[in-house]
């Protein structure tokens, strides 16, 4: 079975090597398990592969304003918790509520008069809820269950905005039900207030690089009267906490004559913040204070000078809740909601001469303990069987295709992925087995429509030998590294020419090295990577039996070929993922990525490892030995042949004599040494793999690959006075893409 079924979300993916594409997901609780889950894991992988071009939309007091994870090195504010800082109106009498319950249990209580459904109350020093039911005067419903159990407690409501607003962030008034971790907030009309603890903060590992031009967009109500205003910006996040961009020339008004919705933003110049965290705020240290009318919805962060890549949304999560719930909360929200929520997923495509939007649903291993029935068109009484999980599936196509026709969106931008549950065991649950297959059918009924199924990335005997698993006890849910591993192999699937199975299958590398164009393998042997001589590599020649010798000027036209392949990131990405495939452990750091790949070649008896041969005046490559150019860094995880340095001054000083032009300076063509200095949190960066371009797309490399030293720094050949481009990475760091510069000389 291949991984993936039909293949036809891949025109989305492949979009986002020239064009931004946004990807939706709703899940279980993998998701945002652990405050990452699939949220962090794909945009991860999804920043490797392509690049970020935004974050998602985030929005205001999400899950209450305790957070949940929503964001890749970037997260909606929880600092002295939001909703603390928003005026209340202090309820009559007390609360009680109890852990995993949905009631709100009063003791001299004046519910019917005192609450409105759609409000938001305070239970005590900080347990939220959303009132989604009044029975009377003690007793009231809310939409997500209690986090503790609280006895006796003072009850504090949050004002709601009127009914035009409330429409676009109107989840429906069933517990249990609804959307999250949709949130809002909103201040009466007269109140002064300081929204100072509300907003994004990106961090400075973001992959949007808080050194880049960026743009802050937030979505904000407007009202028909009132003199309602804030001001939003950008400031640093730590001392001096400097102020680095406002709106425009004062406060902007929320009285526009009439309620709806509306778009601020703030740009950003570029300007050196590295290792800086930057606050993404509805109001400043130092500017006036927020006035109501005020409805705060969503924030957006995202880099003006990128068109191409992606930006990933979790429209939901449910912890311990099966397909059904998720279809329950997308048809449960209003038209107007899900609108707003989806327009602004579209609204940074709006110059592309074709939008794409690819939705995904993660469920499966909930649904075995389902008892309700399906809620899709063909309703089925079995909740926990494969025909309803199929239903359910449908019904969320459904209601959001529903939502494009509503708004005359073409549906032919819309993609949907669903992605039944991982491996959970082995041999794997035969009732996940079965909900993946009805998936299939789901997808086969549907226009532009994938599966992928994770076991064939990855089953389980991989997943534990990884430590993919959060726990010997939780093979329902996995580590950060577990999501990120995953969902490299998932998104190299979806992209990659050949599907993943075809991929992981790849034992050998001179298998990997034929399907490199420009690379002959020689007939003789079966080895690794003697196959790097070029096709225009007329000089040299196979020697008779396992090995082969390359001039120097051979030796560095193959191995720049390998190299730049490598470095591509369509290429690149595959190859590693079939050096990954190979080993059978993606779970690995550069140096026991190094190691692995060193067994694995030794177990066939090679070597990692390359002779210069002066008597030859060339290099000679033995029998099932892998080697190249500088270093190989596509997912961060590096592999440094040994005395690089060296072997390259070798090599060049060789081919120098014997009158052979050598490869030109990895260090650049300028005339000026220009060192780049990179810092994590204020500490160099040692061993990452540096590159300059003369473009901000990244397409002309001028300069590089450079590792940098101990102190974090790479020294290049630069033209003074000129711009240029930075790229950095290496594993466990966000990447740099595309950092722009004017080189200074030493």
């Amino acid at each position: 079975m291949p991984a993936i079924h039909n293949n036809a979300t891949r025109p989305a993916f492949n979009a986002m090597r020239a064009n931004r594409v946004d990807v939706v997901m709703l899940s279980d609780s993998n998701g945002l398990f652990g405050g990452h889950g699939w949220d962090h894991g794909w945009q991860h992988a999804l920043n490797l592969k392509y690049s970020l071009y935004a974050t998602g939309s985030m929005y205001q007091n999400e899950n209450m304003s305790s957070g949940s994870g929503v964001g890749f090195n970037a997260q909606v504010m929880q600092t002295g918790n939001s909703l603390l800082s928003l005026p209340s109106t202090a309820l009559t009498g007390t609360g009680s509520i109890t852990a995993n319950g949905f009631t709100l249990a009063g003791s001299g209580t004046m519910f019917t008069t005192e609450l409105s459904v759609g409000q938001i109350v305070r239970v005590g020093s900080g347990s939220f809820g959303r009132i989604v039911s009044i029975t009377n005067d003690t007793t009231a419903t809310v939409a997500l269950a209690w986090g503790g159990s609280l006895s006796g407690q003072a009850l504090l409501k949050y004002a709601k905005p009127p009914a035009e607003l409330y429409q676009y962030i109107d989840l429906g008034n069933v517990s249990d039900v609804g959307l999250h971790p949709i949130n809002y907030f909103y201040v009466e009309a007269g109140t002064t207030f300081s929204a100072g603890q509300n907003g994004v903060i990106l961090a400075s590992t973001s992959p949007l690089d808080v050194s880049g031009p960026l743009i802050a967009r937030w979505r904000y109500g407007t009202f028909n009267g009132g003199a309602g205003s804030f001001r939003p910006g950008f400031r640093l996040e730590s001392s001096p906490f400097t102020v680095l961009a406002v709106h425009g020339s004062g406060a902007i008004s929320t009285n526009t004559g009439a309620v709806g919705m509306a778009t601020a933003e703030v740009s950003l110049a570029a300007a050196n913040r590295e290792g800086l965290n930057l606050g993404v705020r509805w109001r400043l240290d130092g500017q006036a204070h927020a006035v109501g009318p005020f409805f705060g919805l969503s924030t957006r962060v995202y880099r003006s000078d990128r068109t191409a890549g992606a930006s990933l949304h979790t429209l939901d999560f449910k912890g311990g809740k099966s397909t059904r719930t998720l279809a329950l909360d997308v048809q449960s929200a209003s038209d107007a909601m899900l609108t707003e929520y989806f327009g602004e997923v579209r609204a940074l495509q709006a110059s592309q001469s074709k939008r794409h939007v690819v939705i995904v649903i993660n469920s499966g291993v909930n649904d075995r303990n389902e008892t309700g029935a399906s809620v899709g068109p063909t309703p089925n009484a079995t909740g926990d069987s494969p025909a309803a999980y199929a239903d359910n599936l449908q019904a969320i196509i459904n209601r959001v295709r529903a939502i494009w026709t509503l708004n005359g969106w073409p549906l032919s931008e819309l993609y949907t992925l669903v992605m039944p549950s991982h491996a959970i065991s082995a041999p794997d649950d035969a009732e996940v087995i079965t909900y993946r297959t009805a998936a299939q059918g789901v997808a086969d009924a549907n226009p532009q429509t994938d599966v992928v199924d994770l076991s064939q990335l990855a089953d389980f005997t991989v997943m534990r030998a990884n430590g993919w698993y959060a726990g010997t006890g939780d093979r329902n849910h996995l580590t950060q590294i577990g999501y990120e591993g995953l969902s490299v192999r998932i998104i190299d699937a979806l992209s990659a020419d050949l599907t993943y199975a075809d991929l992981a299958v790849q034992s050998d590398l001179d298998t990997l090295l034929t399907r490199i164009p420009g690379v002959v393998q020689p007939q003789t042997g079966d080895a690794y990577a003697k196959a790097v001589e070029a096709k225009d590599s007329a000089d040299a020649a196979a020697r008779p039996g396992d090995a082969m010798t390359l001039t120097a000027a051979a030796w560095h036209t193959g191995g720049e070929i390998i190299e730049g392949h490598l470095l591509d990131e369509g290429d690149g990405q595959m190859l590693v993922n079939m050096l990954v495939g190979a080993i059978g452990n993606s779970n690995v750091d550069e140096l026991s990525l190094v190691a692995a790949i060193r067994a694995d070649i030794e177990r066939t008896g090679g070597t990692l490892a390359l002779t210069y041969t002066a008597a030859e005046g060339a290099r000679t490559i033995a029998s099932n030995t892998f080697d190249a150019v500088g270093e190989i860094d596509l997912t961060g995880l590096a592999m440094e042949t040994t005395a690089e340095a060296a072997r390259v001054a070798a090599v060049d000083a060789k081919a120098a004599a014997d009158g052979i032009d050598a490869a030109p300076d990895l260090r650049g063509p300028g005339a000026s040494l220009v060192t780049i200095p990179l810092t994590v949190d204020g500490a160099p960066l040692a061993d990452a793999d540096v590159w300059i371009t003369s473009d901000a797309a990244g397409a002309n490399v001028i300069a590089g690959t450079l590792q940098t030293d101990s102190a974090g720094e790479a020294t290049f050949l630069l033209d003074a006075g000129l711009t240029y481009y930075v790229w950095a990475q290496r594993d466990g760091v966000n990447a740099i893409r595309g950092h722009s510069f004017v080189a200074v000389e030493d």
